[in-house]
């Protein structure tokens, strides 16, 4: 997939929504809003940064991850992984 290619068309098409007024909620925001509500990691690294998930190696760095990335980060690479 080209994905630079398919950002720029998505972006383009939510600024032609905003120009005729509509309002456009973006999945990251929304998600990083979501992600700083009480207990909201905590939750996340309870399902998520598990050692029968990714692995005992990998549990503990990825619940410290869970726990102190800011949250528009953490948001990102829960939706693209990078």
């Amino acid at each position: 997939m080209w994905a630079e290619r398919a950002r720029q068309e998505h972006d383009a098409f939510c600024q032609q929504l905003r120009d005729t007024g509509v309002v456009v909620h973006e999945f990251a925001t929304l998600l990083a809003e979501a992600l700083d509500a009480p207990r909201a990691r905590v939750f996340l690294q309870d399902r998520l940064t598990t050692a029968t998930r990714f692995g005992p190696a990998l549990d503990g760095p990825l619940d410290e991850l869970v726990g102190s990335a800011p949250a528009p980060v953490l948001a990102e690479l829960l939706i693209g992984g990078s």
